[in-house]
């Protein structure tokens, strides 16, 4: 499991992307399961008060990242992180996506959902 965020936010709302899971992905080849989970911001309080805490886990489609031909320069790897991280945001209520509270989902130019071996 990785965190392209790279970090916890304490408020629980989606922080800029890293590359770092780009990179994991296409030396790979493997697929990216995307899994995002909200709700335990409260979690301290409620646990000295002895109160249990909601805490919601939502899995998208999986996928994979289509690189262009040649080499992945900084930029673009940065391009991809951040599809990575608008499909995250879709995942979440409009309430936790921070950074990327504009996210619409849709038209991705890097993702590829579906087998490795679908074109």
């Amino acid at each position: 499991m990785i965190a392209p965020e790279g970090t916890r936010s304490g408020d629980g709302k989606l922080q800029k992307g890293n590359p770092g899971v780009v990179l994991f992905a296409l030396r790979h080849n493997i697929p990216v399961y995307p899994v995002v989970h909200f709700g335990e911001e409260e979690f301290r309080k409620n646990i000295r008060r002895l109160k249990r805490t909601d805490v919601t886990m939502r899995v998208g489609k999986p996928f994979y990242i289509d690189p262009p031909e040649g080499r992945v320069h900084s930029e673009t790897r940065q391009e991809i992180a951040d599809e990575i991280m608008d499909y995250l945001a879709v995942l979440l209520p409009e309430g936790y996506r921070g950074v990327y509270a504009g996210a619409r989902g849709g038209n991705y130019t890097y993702l590829r959902f579906g087998d490795a071996s679908d074109g």
